[in-house]
């Protein structure tokens, strides 16, 4: 599959080498249970994520149905406000798809450390455009595809944001991200999510494993490029 700005579609990249250390230095562990939202875009905090992922969900003219960007172990939820937009209150919300285990820092004190190094607050922002880029990307896929070749990606990008990319033996989804999970990260709706999934069991398309739809790496790249009829 072509992509445009991203080979990798919602899933952000890592944080720069030793944005760890300015938490682990400054800042104190927290944690959130799977399905724990958190409205990061009115906190005075960031978060460095050291396990587990969060998917953001934007409002403004919506209403937080509709999920943007993944952020995995190693990225930090708020950063790019915090830099971008110091001070400012933006109506972003995060969700906790799998339980996160995360370092907390106040944005002030974040903002200080990174100005102490020039070079590594530059490399911090160069960063922010890949992450940018990454969600950039995920829209595009949602704007571009239908939906079961957008579903068939989203899966894969999960796996990918959990280190868990399946290979020739059938993987499940962990069982805390949900269909409506899944139609909020490709803009659908849960019904036709829940059809497209079933319509592919019953075809042979994916499996069933322990009353859960699992999949295998080579199963997503065939459903991503198939000409759904």
């Amino acid at each position: 599959m072509d992509f445009v700005y991203s080979q990798s579609p919602w899933v952000l990249p890592k944080d720069p080498e030793g944005t760890e250390k300015i938490f682990s230095d400054h800042g104190w562990k927290v944690t959130f249970n799977d399905h724990e939202v958190i409205p990061f875009g009115l906190e005075k905090r960031v978060y460095f994520i050291r396990k587990g992922l969060f998917a953001t969900l934007a409002g403004g003219a919506g209403d937080f149905s509709r999920m943007v960007g993944l952020f995995p172990a190693g990225t930090t939820l708020g950063a790019i406000r915090a830099i971008s937009q110091p001070g400012n209150e933006m109506p972003l919300m995060a969700k906790a798809l799998l339980p996160v285990e995360a370092l907390a820092l106040d944005i002030p004190l974040y903002l200080r450390e990174l100005e102490k190094d020039p070079a590594f607050l530059s490399l911090t922002k160069t960063n922010f455009i890949l992450k940018e880029e990454a969600q950039v990307e995920g829209l595009l896929m949602n704007g571009l595809l239908t939906v079961p070749k957008r579903l068939a990606l989203i899966i894969l990008s999960l796996f990918k944001a959990g280190n868990g990319i399946p290979g020739d033996a059938v993987t499940p989804l962990p069982g805390s991200i949900t269909v409506t999970d899944l139609a909020a990260l490709i803009h659908s709706n849960r019904g036709v999510v829940s059809r497209t999934l079933s319509g592919w069991a019953r075809e042979g398309l994916i499996s069933e494993l322990n009353g859960r739809y699992a999949f295998t790496r080579q199963q997503l790249l065939f459903l991503a490029q198939k000409d759904h009829g």
